[in-house]
């Protein structure tokens, strides 16, 4: 699957827009543990951070890069992807307050191939890590979702490791929901 580069959004990230309906969400409101949990309208795929893409712009402002290099590489990539699974209820503290995200997994090749060609030419550091490719399906106290720019933050945040079977099941079985 193809697409066209979707440049920086308002926070300096880039993500890719995914359809209401990529990827099936079955209620609107999911409760766990008395937290309720909202359905995320907007489904996207995380590609590069604000961390990341403030020093991306700063590299195109410097004229080290040029957004049209970017664009390049991305428009090139094929950006398939399908849900594998699992499923992570992530959650951390922020400002005094719980906050909690629940991701799935999928697979998506054109992420690591986009930072291995930025890697390669010299774009990106070596060691700038790939994010873990998955889409935030609810938030609890985060409309936006939690970041999850790595492997090791993936690791630190998860509470609850489920596989897409586990997570359909919490349907079936919560009364609540």
């Amino acid at each position: 699957m193809k697409l066209k580069w979707p440049g920086f959004n308002e926070k300096g990230s880039v993500v890719i827009s995914l359809a209401a309906d990529a990827i099936y969400t079955p209620k609107s409101i999911l409760v766990l543990k008395y937290n309720a949990f909202k359905a995320k309208q907007e489904l996207h795929v995380t590609l590069v951070n604000s961390k990341l893409g403030a020093e991306l712009q700063d590299k195109i402002k410097l004229k080290k890069i040029t957004e049209s290099a970017l664009k390049k590489t991305f428009d090139t990539i094929d950006w398939s992807y399908r849900q594998t699974g699992p499923v992570h209820i992530l959650s951390r503290e922020k400002n005094n307050k719980l906050q909690q995200s629940i991701i799935t997994i999928i697979e998506m090749r054109g992420i690591t191939e986009f930072y291995d060609q930025l890697k390669n030419s010299g774009v990106i550091d070596p060691d700038t890590p790939v994010p873990p490719p998955h889409i935030t399906l609810y938030t609890h106290n985060c409309p936006a979702g939690i970041s999850v720019p790595s492997v090791d933050v993936l690791n630190m945040l998860s509470v609850k490791t489920l596989t897409l079977g586990e997570f359909d099941a919490l349907f079936k079985t919560n009364p609540a929901n």
